[in-house]
């Protein structure tokens, strides 16, 4: 049975569907090819700044320890083009 108040259905009766990996992957690939490597976020009314280089020390880091914080790869902090495209890679940077 559905609820008749539902945060996934517009006034039309029309069903959002979030596609949540290529939303991950769309903004993996915009921090990777910005500039600046740098991509900004609000949360909770406050402002930060999340640096792509920042990625790459903590993998620099944990490259070679036993116990790891992460499951970061080499490849997920340093993805080729094509690697980018892979979900797996991608669910390691976040």
């Amino acid at each position: 049975m559905f609820s008749l108040v539902s945060p996934s259905k517009t006034d039309d009766n029309i069903y959002l569907l979030f596609d949540f990996v290529h939303l991950l992957k769309s903004i993996q690939n915009s921090w990777l090819t910005e500039k600046t490597g740098e991509i900004t976020f609000d949360h909770n009314g406050e402002e930060h700044t999340a640096k792509w280089q920042q990625i790459r020390q903590l993998q620099k880091c944990e490259d070679g320890q036993l116990c790891t914080m992460s499951r970061l790869t080499y490849k997920a902090a340093n993805p080729k083009p094509i690697e980018r495209q892979r979900v797996d890679t991608c669910l390691k940077d976040f």
